[in-house]
């Protein structure tokens, strides 16, 4: 892969929801990248990520990248969330499918991670990824996706997650390929 090409592309200004137009939710663009022993996600959105204080997301958002690989039983993702004071985790999981027919997004354990600008990058060590699905050399990922989500709090009911954004590609990504963003 040539530098600069992104894997999964988005419009700009199409983030939606009970939001007005926030660039902290907006997705640009998306990759995947791994070597012998790291699995990278990186998402870009059209300005820098939820912090503290944030009227749109004032409880935080969490940004996924998800992908399928042979011989995992759900689609993975890689996840960084933010908290009400900005504060970012990171981690690794599998979406499953829920009782009622949608989607659960079950975190399996931590990951690493960092926020530059309008870039959000997260790292999982291959080996450890491979407990839900394993993307050994030359094994092919594919239905590359973006997601955010931030939380709304339904009066007397608690709270659900809203879409803000999401994205998808038909590209598939080659394991152990030079990555587009140098983690």
């Amino acid at each position: 892969m040539a530098p600069g090409v992104k894997l999964l592309a988005d419009d700009k200004g199409d983030s939606s929801g009970f939001i007005v137009e926030n660039e902290c939710l907006d997705i640009v663009s998306a990759d995947l990248a791994s070597d012998k022993s790291t699995v990278t996600a990186v998402l870009r959105l059209a300005g820098p990520p939820t912090k503290a204080g944030d009227t749109d997301a004032p409880e935080g958002a969490s940004y996924y990248v998800t992908f399928s690989v042979p011989g995992a039983t759900n689609p993975l993702f890689l996840v960084a969330s933010s908290d009400a004071t900005g504060a970012f985790t990171y981690a690794y999981g599998d979406v499953q499918p829920s009782p009622t027919g949608g989607q659960l997004y079950q975190n399996a354990a931590a990951a690493t991670g960092s926020v530059s600008g309008s870039t959000v990058t997260i790292n999982i060590a291959r080996e450890t990824l491979a407990s839900l699905g394993d993307m050994k050399v030359g094994v092919k990922a594919t239905n590359l996706g973006a997601i955010v989500f931030y939380p709304v709090e339904v009066p007397m009911g608690g709270g659900l997650l809203e879409t803000a954004d999401d994205a998808t590609t038909a590209k598939s990504y080659p394991a152990v390929s030079p990555s587009c963003e140098i983690p």
